[in-house]
């Protein structure tokens, strides 16, 4: 992800105002975003002054309103006039006290979950409950400003999960252990059921615990606490993929912990089949625990696939579970021990919390630790339909928090064999995706001739983004008479020129689209235009092959338009 961000060169600097009346700056990006916030400014200035009268008659400032008390007033700049540009001319005046455009923000929410075991869920909101540390959580209480997870699938690949739990939304999968349609789990094995609840058990209904992806929906499939195959785990994939889980949780390893195991071939066909088809191309992420063998995992070929997240434990004093496994394919860290979830109705099952025996306080391991994980990619795929599991994977790890700095064994990328990236952060992870969709489709303005007869150069309009997000864009373009033979250009500006690159005598259709870091727009309309006189003075030069080129001294025609020259020869 670091990579995409950095491939995006905006061009334009950044324009900077006083928000307050000390040094501090904040940037503006040229089309109104503010740089590291959510915020944007408007075509308005706030400020502070002695004589608003005498304000309101500068020629740049087309009018001015007063605010309650006459205190503070807010002025509207004269057409063609930056807000940023005037305001800091005007706080340079010694009779305005400050002066900065009028920034709109976003409000959310701070509210959470009325669950009422949420206190004791301490990997939630630790507030340094049984001793622990405080702060040391997955920070979900800024993710929840953003989403609660609506719309978003999680599969649960285990022992089943109790379909009639009430804290708990559930779709029947297989059961490839008894090989029929319900995933509901023996009476005594609670295993998956308490690994839902983490991920995405109900929240704010007044009752019990709240999973992280609190308005998401579970998937159950019964896969552990029997012999099923390998063959039964590519299907098990695939169908919860097919099924529309965004993410597949497995707290679960073959055979005994840190194995010398290859990664066998259905596997990696059901973790392909996962990335390449779930969500409809953009991916689904595969989550598994690292296991609780205090052991390296470096000879387990399951853990070894690219899409596969393996998650390690952390306590709530910020280090590693002493049972932790570690090694090369940990890619990030999690909360376990002691975790308040659900558990299966009934006496059976791990436990009571003051005496509710559909909740336990005792769950741990990395089978805890990995559907946290689970509960924040949901969390993310809901703040933005667009991320893929690719972008969500690299977002998680570089926003995640990194501690033990002392014996973590930290590299210079900022990965540990114990921790991988670090301990989740899910309020920065969400933060980092949340999008409201993409931008509109850019609108076309010039050429407005059908001929040109001088500089080739394509315009169009910068179009609005919900987010205010940065925009690239690319242009697609081909001879009229050739449609399959398609250019294409991208810029970060919204016009480009193509006055070297097309020729005299072409006959062009053309249409560009606005991206940004997510994806793209649709494209505009078609514009179609035939160049008269090129924009550079030509000459005829003969190519090795004895076709006709057009070059000038400095430049050749790209190669890419060779064929298309050579059907078309200068007169």
């Amino acid at each position: 992800m670091i990579s995409l961000l950095l491939s995006f060169a905006w061009g334009a600097e950044a324009l900077e105002f006083h928000p307050g009346m000390g040094p501090e700056t904040v940037q503006v990006r040229p089309d109104n975003p503010l740089v590291g916030s959510r915020g944007r400014i408007r075509q308005a200035i706030v400020l502070k002054a002695d004589d608003f009268d005498a304000i309101g008659a500068l020629p740049d400032v087309a009018r001015i309103e007063v605010g309650p008390l006459g205190r503070l007033a807010r002025l509207y700049p004269a057409a063609g006039v930056h807000p940023v540009t005037l305001s800091n001319r005007l706080r340079a005046r010694p009779d305005v006290t400050w002066a900065h455009p009028d920034v709109e923000m976003p409000v959310r929410k701070l509210a959470v979950p009325n669950d009422p075991l949420l206190d004791q869920q301490w990997h939630l909101i630790n507030t340094g409950q049984r001793g622990y540390v405080a702060g040391v959580d997955i920070n979900v209480s800024e993710a929840w400003q953003y989403t609660h997870g609506a719309g978003v699938r999680i599969a649960v690949l285990d022992t089943g999960i109790d379909t009639l739990h009430p804290d708990l939304m559930v779709t029947d999968g297989w059961d490839y252990v008894d090989g029929d349609d319900s995933s509901q789990p023996p009476g005594d094995d609670p295993h998956g059921t308490a690994v839902a609840g983490i991920a995405a058990g109900i929240g704010n209904n007044g009752l019990g615990t709240s999973g992280i992806a609190y308005e998401g929906d579970l998937y159950g499939i019964r896969i552990v606490g029997g012999s099923t195959s390998m063959y039964d785990t590519y299907v098990a994939f695939v169908e919860a993929t097919d099924a529309g889980a965004a993410v597949l949780n497995n707290s679960w390893g073959f055979d005994s912990e840190c194995s010398d195991m290859p990664l066998y071939s259905e596997l990696e066909d059901a973790f392909d089949y996962a990335e390449e088809e779930g969500r409809g191309g953009l991916g689904a992420a595969v989550v598994f625990s690292a296991g609780n063998g205090n052991c390296d995992i470096g000879t387990d070929g399951l853990q070894s696939h690219y899409a596969v997240v393996s998650v390690a434990a952390v306590d709530g004093y910020d280090v590693r579970e002493d049972y932790s496994a570690f090694g090369e394919w940990v890619d990030i860290s999690a909360p376990s021990g002691s975790i308040a979830t659900t558990d299966i109705s009934g006496p059976d099952g791990y436990g009571d919390i003051g005496g509710d025996d559909d909740y336990t306080d005792t769950f741990n391991g990395t089978s805890a630790s990995a559907p946290v994980i689970s509960g924040v990619f949901a969390l993310m795929f809901a703040a933005n339909e667009r991320l893929s599991a690719a972008d969500a994977r690299d977002v998680m790890c570089d926003t995640a928090v990194r501690m033990d700095l002392n014996d973590g064994d930290w590299d210079e990328r900022g990965w540990s064999p114990f921790y991988g990236c670090g301990r989740v952060d899910a309020g920065a992870a969400v933060r980092f995706v949340f999008n409201e969709g993409p931008p509109e489709a850019p609108q076309i303005t010039a050429p407005q001739a059908e001929a040109i007869d001088g500089a080739v150069v394509l315009a169009w309009n910068v179009p609005l983004d919900p987010d205010g997000d940065r925009l690239a864009y690319r242009v697609q373009w081909w001879e009229t008479a050739r449609p399959e033979t398609i250019h294409r250009e991208d810029t970060e500006a919204p016009w480009i020129d193509m006055s070297e690159t097309i020729y005299a005598g072409a006959d062009i259709t053309w249409k560009a689209r606005a991206k940004d870091l997510w994806g793209s727009s649709e494209w505009s309309d078609e514009h179609q235009f035939l160049v008269v006189k090129p924009h550079v003075d030509v000459i005829q030069t003969e190519a090795r092959s004895g076709c006709s080129i057009v070059s000038n001294s400095a430049q050749w025609v790209f190669l890419a338009l060779l064929p298309l020259v050579c059907r078309r020869r200068m007169p």
